[in-house]
């Protein structure tokens, strides 16, 4: 048996391991739109002043009027949103899955050590009491195979999308508060 609980994780789900972790990696640009979008629905499509100029709009040959621009913008948030929902439920079975095999093979690990003891070990205790036994010590371990991987990394990742998002909210409030002074200075003079 391996001296630590990550070298049992990798030995034995090695491959789910990196299949959830590439499934993660590969939901945080969905994440990353589902935080912009509704900040183009505020800034962008409710207000004129957009930074694709006044309405009508041209996107990809189609024209947009500032209602269908709005509509369309919703029905892709919509959309992102199953998306995004469909990949976070397909990641908590597949985990689930993982999870539960894991543990299974860490109790058949044990009962096959516990089968070494010396016969009268077994004398004094009862199989029903070894087996809750295992049972019990085993379980608390189920949701750490199930993100011994990823969910660090899936926490990284969302602290830095979090981080360049507001940053990025910031330098826009920035260059908007000094682009107003600018006017009202102008206005002054």
């Amino acid at each position: 048996m391996e001296k630590n609980l990550y070298g049992f994780i990798w030995r034995y789900s090695r491959g789910y391991q990196l299949g959830i972790l590439a499934v993660t990696i590969a939901s945080f640009q969905l994440l990353y739109y589902a935080l912009e979008l509704p900040k183009v629905i505020v800034n962008d499509a409710l207000g004129s002043k957009g930074a694709g100029g006044p309405f009508p709009r041209e996107y990809f040959g189609i024209g947009f009027d500032q209602l269908e621009y709005l509509l369309t913008l919703r029905a892709l948030f919509f959309v992102l949103l199953i998306i995004n929902g469909s990949i976070t439920m397909s990641l908590f079975i597949f985990k689930g899955i993982t999870s539960k095999r894991r543990l299974r093979r860490l109790r058949y690990t044990l009962f096959e050590r516990i089968h070494r003891f010396p016969v009268k070990h077994f004398q004094k205790t009862s199989q029903g009491e070894l087996t809750s036994m295992i049972t019990a010590e085993v379980e608390p371990f189920s949701q750490f195979f199930a993100d011994a991987a990823a969910s660090q990394l899936k926490l990284i990742a969302f602290a830095c999308d979090r981080v360049s998002f507001t940053s990025g909210e910031q330098e826009v409030q920035v260059s908007q508060t000094v682009e107003g002074n600018q006017l009202i200075g102008e206005m002054a003079l």
